[in-house]
């Protein structure tokens, strides 16, 4: 079994339809670059969240893990937040277990990565 693996940026002009078509999302962003409207439902999501908090009394929008979340979605989600851009290649490193952990949790079968 193959997949499909692509690379975007905010310059696709595809980007909602790529990525309401996916069934595996890595987001190691450090902004919002998609919106829980355009992720297909039963999506494998890992998000990385890197957030840098200048002023931690200022509110903040909720991220797509939390807005996920709150669509009751929360069982095809792997969170984790980091507060600096140092780790982000050790998770991004380990990502194809845990879309399998994911995919095999919701029923998918394992790709081979």
């Amino acid at each position: 079994m193959g997949f499909n693996c692509y690379c975007l940026s905010l310059k696709n002009d595809n980007l909602a339809e790529i990525t309401s078509q996916a069934e595996s999302l890595l987001l190691p962003l450090a902004f919002p670059i998609c919106n829980c409207d355009r992720v297909k439902e039963g999506a494998v999501v890992i998000d990385v969240g890197i957030n840098s908090i200048e002023d931690p009394t200022k509110p903040r929008a909720p991220d797509l893990w939390e807005m996920l979340l709150l669509r009751g979605q929360s069982k095809s989600l792997i969170h984790y937040t980091c507060t600096g851009g140092s780790r982000t290649h050790d998770h991004c490193n380990a990502n194809g277990k845990y879309v399998n952990a994911a995919r095999l949790q919701n029923g998918l079968s394992e790709l081979k990565i």
